[in-house]
């Protein structure tokens, strides 16, 4: 492919030829690509440049333009090396070179840029009850994958019957009438023929909706957690009994960490670590909260202490059955702070009510107003019976 001009045709020394050596280039994203362009003429070369063509917007590149994204360009290297390519370097490009005698161009090429192949789960833990349907996300994030596939602990799925999806269209995978057996670790993996990427494991545990006999650790997500306020880098998820621990910016007792167990959960016991006294509050709609008792102490409500150096452990009875829990410390040392681990199960009827203290005694109600004048987190409190008191 070359183009040549002859100003004087009388003159055909004066000949400049620009040459692209392909029509097309392909480069994923990330890596870099050099478009080939060869001069030849019998004057000197004083000039050289290339122009990209985007839906007939032009953007002429020198050698000077953006020298950490191009290099080339110039007379004694007139070919382009365009780095870490992303997708806005794709378009049709031209070489141009200038001698005394005028310029030349070569034809045009076009440069393609594929995405490299990767996928994600963004939820890692699913807790359907049985019967339920259940979707585990699957999200190809760059690339053009050509076949999704769905694997359980490491076997090829058989998408047919209750498992669906798991297509190029579809990557999700979604189980209907979930059962017992359907849990276990699960994997997206994604190939465009030459790559293949797969997401992290991904856990599904079905619970099956009975009486909570033998509760297990609830994992959580980082964005089931969060708090009044937080101390650097000890935010809310640091919380959990694997992390270095949360601690609010502000020192009063108005402080609390919170937590969304995105569906009714039974709670039957919470280890705390390095904390003295703390409220529990729960609820169903995030807005109105009840504490289980006043101090958490073993004479209100039956829990039971166990404590084993600087952990506590603690069995409630009756279990909490909500979807939301604060943790509320009330004496602390220097800020206050915690590390929680709960133990629960999932309840199969998630339209159920939180528990109800079914006990003859006043109960304490928090509403917390979500709004804040200056760093003063409001707190309205007030006292009522078993009955259910309705926020205004």
């Amino acid at each position: 492919m070359s183009c040549r001009i002859h100003p004087n045709e009388k003159d055909r020394q004066s000949a400049l030829t620009v040459v692209v050596q392909q029509p097309t280039y392909s480069v994923s994203t990330g890596s870099s690509l050099t478009l080939v362009c060869t001069v030849t003429s019998t004057f000197t070369v004083n000039d050289v440049y290339w122009q990209k063509n985007v839906s007939g917007s032009t953007t002429q590149i020198r050698s000077t333009t953006n020298t950490n994204k191009y290099s080339g360009s110039t007379t004694s290297t007139p070919s382009l090396t365009i780095l870490n390519a992303d997708q806005s370097d794709a378009g049709v490009y031209t070489c141009f070179a200038t001698n005394s005698v005028g310029t030349g161009q070569s034809k045009t090429t076009t440069l393609t840029v594929t995405g490299t192949l990767s996928v994600t789960a963004p939820n890692l833990l699913y807790y359907p009850a049985e019967t339920e349907i259940v979707t585990l996300i699957c999200i190809v994030t760059t690339g053009n994958p050509t076949q999704i596939r769905w694997y359980k602990d490491n076997q090829l799925l058989t998408l047919t019957g209750r498992f669906s999806g798991g297509s190029v269209s579809v990557p999700t995978l979604t189980v209907t009438s979930v059962v017992m057996s359907d849990a276990g670790s699960y994997i997206c993996e994604a190939t465009d023929g030459s790559t293949i990427a797969r997401t992290n494991n991904i856990q599904l545990s079905p619970t099956d909706g009975s009486d909570c006999i033998n509760p297990s650790s609830i994992n959580l997500r980082d964005n089931q957690w969060s708090a009044s306020t937080e101390y650097g880098s000890y935010t809310a998820q640091e919380g959990n009994r694997n992390g270095v621990g949360w601690a609010a910016s502000s020192n009063n007792q108005f402080q609390y960490l919170k937590i969304d167990l995105e569906g009714v959960w039974q709670i039957t016991r919470i280890l705390f670590s390095e904390i003295e006294y703390r409220w529990v509050l729960y609820s169903e709609n995030n807005f109105e909260w009840i504490p289980y008792n006043s101090r958490l102490s073993s004479d209100i409500f039956g829990e039971q202490f166990e404590r084993a150096g600087s952990d506590t452990n603690i069995t409630f009875d009756p279990p909490i059955e909500t979807r939301y829990l604060v943790l509320n410390p009330i004496t602390f040392q220097g800020r206050p702070s915690l590390k929680v681990e709960l133990y629960g199960c999932r309840l199969k009827d998630q339209t159920k009510s939180v528990t109800q203290i079914s006990k003859d005694v006043e109960v304490l109600y928090i509403y917390l107003i979500m709004e804040r004048f200056g760093n003063v987190l409001i707190l309205l409190y007030g006292l009522a019976s078993k009955n259910r008191v309705q926020p205004k």
